[in-house]
């Protein structure tokens, strides 16, 4: 009998040497939650260092499509490797604190200093979550949501930023003074800006699902022909900054698009072997402006000129200075979403009008279809006067595009 209970002992603690044996080799799967990409499994090992972002070229040039794919797969790894300490993984934070076009810009200039520096990229969007009006990202890029992430193993943070690197939050655009400016670069290379602001912007679900309801409803590409008339697709977008501390235009300077477009129609109607109609596409940060441009679009005289007018109703002008007690109401969100479907409809036209100085309409363009020739710039009247209100902007050159015909 003692021998008998001899040998259960020794193969009990066999089998307990071969279970933990085991469990080292196999508790990846029984660890990682269903929920963790294979990046977590990756992760579970001993003490590693933080390896940042490398991509091997000798362009200073390089397509976004070759990198993305590769950075965000380096991204999800590095950020789920449980065996580098979670406050020596270098990263680049952007907060916007602007208008929406004016974020944009900075968003893609922090994302290229990310990569130039190969550090991991998160967004802390502001005052109201990124997925409202965006598309998330392939990479955990919320930086409110990294935050939450913890260590299977021992529920310690993924993520800790240490507030000893100056160059790991960024607000705004990124002055020749911030730190991540003047980090070693790991990456010298660059990207085109319209494929960048394409690839980082692109609709949510349901703002995407308002924009097809008005593309496919009323604002039709030009190659596509609908009873005998030959489609052509035009924005108008009037930035005054009568509830802004900046005057963007004057007192009735909206009737200054609506001559410059009648213009440009007419003349471009008599080049066509075909029957044009345009479908103009009319935005404003005031009401009352796009309300005046909409009745003397439908109701004045357009000459020879057939058109159908486009809008969408109760949008929120400045959807980045939201109020933080309203931002969770529907209602609130639902006009949030209009106002990006308006961004990305004005990216969808083939003809821009826009505002001097509007960065909303200039980042809509950038992201478009519309050819440079086809965006036209309009002043404010009283750019070379005296303005009723302080205005940093100076007039465009030349004040008014040459296909108003204003000279």
């Amino acid at each position: 009998m003692r021998i008998y209970h001899l040998v259960i002992s020794v193969c009990m603690s066999l089998n307990v040497l071969c279970y933990g044996k085991q469990r080292n080799e196999s508790s990846k799967d029984e660890v990682c939650p269903s929920n963790h990409s294979d990046a977590c499994q990756e992760g579970i090992q001993e003490k590693e260092y933080f390896t940042p972002f490398k991509y091997e070229t000798s362009q200073n040039w390089v397509a976004l499509e070759k990198v993305f794919p590769l950075y965000t797969a380096w991204h999800n790894r590095t950020l789920e490797n449980s065996g580098i300490p979670c406050n020596e993984k270098k990263s680049l934070v952007f907060t916007p604190n602007a208008g929406l076009g004016d974020s944009i810009g900075a968003l893609t200039s922090a994302f290229t200093y990310a990569v130039k520096t190969g550090r991991l990229f998160f967004i802390d969007w502001q005052p109201y979550e990124w997925t409202v009006g965006l598309k998330a990202l392939p990479f955990n890029f919320d930086y409110g949501k990294v935050t939450s992430l913890k260590d299977p193993f021992n529920d310690e943070p993924l993520i800790c930023i240490s507030d000893h690197d100056k160059a790991s939050f960024l607000t705004g655009h990124a002055t020749q003074q911030h730190a991540v400016v003047n980090e070693p670069v790991v990456n010298d290379i660059y990207f085109s800006y319209e494929h960048l602001a394409a690839k980082l912007l692109q609709p949510s679900p349901k703002v995407k699902r308002i924009v097809d309801e008005v593309v496919n409803s009323r604002l039709q590409p030009s190659d596509k022909i609908e009873g005998g008339y030959l489609n052509r697709s035009v924005a108008i977008v009037m930035r005054t900054g009568n509830s802004d501390y900046v005057q963007f235009l004057s007192e009735d300077d909206e009737m200054n698009f609506v001559k410059c477009f009648r213009n440009y129609a007419n003349i471009y109607v008599k080049k066509q072997p075909s029957q044009v109609r345009f479908r103009v596409f009319v935005t404003s940060d005031s009401e009352t402006v796009k309300e005046r441009v909409v009745d003397e679009l439908e109701n004045g005289d357009n000459g020879d000129v057939t058109l159908e007018v486009v809008t969408l109703d109760d949008s929120i002008i400045h959807v980045m200075h939201v109020e933080e007690k309203s931002k969770r109401k529907k209602s609130v969100r639902d006009r949030i979403r209009k106002t990006y479907a308006e961004f990305f409809l004005i990216g969808r036209c083939e003809v821009l009008f826009l505002t001097h100085g509007s960065l909303f309409g200039r980042a809509a363009s950038d992201r478009g279809v519309a050819k440079e020739s086809d965006v036209h710039f309009i002043s404010d009247s009283e750019c070379d006067g005296k303005r009723e209100k302080y205005s940093y902007l100076q007039c465009h050159e030349p004040k008014y595009p040459k296909v108003c015909g204003f000279d």
